[in-house]
């Protein structure tokens, strides 16, 4: 076994430098080694591995697939290995972790830290995540855990997926804005009212504010188009709070907003709420990290929920 996954290693590593040559200096073995690696998985797959090219060489689409699983086995030996150093080595393990900005913001700084507690050799590397590649980045080894939303709307089949909470994409305007005034005798801000004022497209995570634009489509038969729009999310905060602008943003970000608050346009539409948690790969399952980890981001949130953060206890 330990040979098959020496040479899945050595798989990867002709992979990721392109050619057999660089691929050698990399691992400091002998070009032929590593073609006999090569023709030991290729025997064993009964496919093959790689194309030959005029530049070096590159997957199959079986190996692209091989490839991953190389990524995957790589990424947990490194893991699994921190837990084998000496008892005097300050840190043990280095959690990859991708998270969306409103977990970053508001609730992993105290979950974290008390998981650290429990396990002090434990490190944090925290990135932002790209939704769109999120769930491959974590097959892959390039994060260990994600924490964001729309796990209703991505293939996260073949990965442990645990919904926390429920949260739904707003409308929000400032504090005083004219926006209320136009509310009707039933609360509601009839959906053509949106077309009065400007608008701000925050684009931290795209994928958030579809189901509103979608809902606000089928009410007006277009959609509104930004006159700005913003990666920067501190930016496009500021700007609602001192403006006549309007945007979609997830409800979580907007809970602690003072000064002025940033509230929701009660709109007379309807829009679905979405799932958010905790994601990670299948074989981290029993790890007493990855459960505490899970278990005090579930406590974070019913102790903080409010009526926009609402628990889902399912997993």
């Amino acid at each position: 076994m330990l040979d098959h996954v020496s040479h899945l290693f050595r798989f990867q590593a002709v992979v990721e430098e392109g050619s057999l040559s660089r691929a050698a200096e990399r691992l400091h073995v002998s070009q032929p080694a590593l073609s006999r690696s090569l023709n030991v998985l290729e025997d064993h797959y009964g496919r093959l591995l790689l194309e030959r090219h005029a530049r070096g060489v590159k997957p199959t689409a079986f190996g692209e697939r091989v490839l991953l699983t190389a990524r995957r086995v790589a990424r947990l030996w490194e893991l699994c290995e921190g837990n084998l150093l000496p008892g005097d080595q300050d840190v043990k393990m280095t959690l990859r972790i991708g998270a969306g900005l409103a977990w970053r913001k508001r609730i992993l700084p105290e979950v974290l830290l008390s998981v650290q507690a429990q396990f002090p050799a434990l490190a944090y590397d925290i990135r932002s995540l790209d939704y769109g590649s999120a769930a491959d980045d974590l097959r892959e080894g390039r994060f260990d855990v994600l924490f964001m939303g729309a796990l209703d709307r991505l293939d996260l089949s073949d990965l442990a997926v645990h919904p926390i909470i429920t949260v739904t994409d707003r409308l929000v305007a400032r504090e005083g804005h004219p926006i209320f005034a136009d509310a009707g005798q039933d609360g509601n801000v009839p959906a053509r009212s949106v077309m009065c004022y400007p608008w701000l497209e925050a684009t931290t995570a795209p994928i958030f504010g579809s189901q509103v634009q979608d809902a606000l489509f089928g009410a007006l038969g277009f959609r509104p188009q930004p006159t700005i729009t913003c990666e920067n999310f501190d930016t496009s905060l500021a700007i609602l709070q001192r403006s006549d602008y309007i945007a979609i943003l997830p409800d979580a970000m907007i809970t602690d907003i003072a000064n002025p608050r940033l509230l929701p346009v009660p709109l007379d539409i309807h829009t679905n709420y979405g799932l958010a948690g905790m994601i990670y790969r299948q074989e981290m399952a029993e790890w007493p990290q990855i459960s505490a980890l899970l278990e005090i981001s579930r406590e974070w949130i019913t102790q903080h929920q409010t009526g926009s953060w609402i628990k889902d206890g399912t997993s």
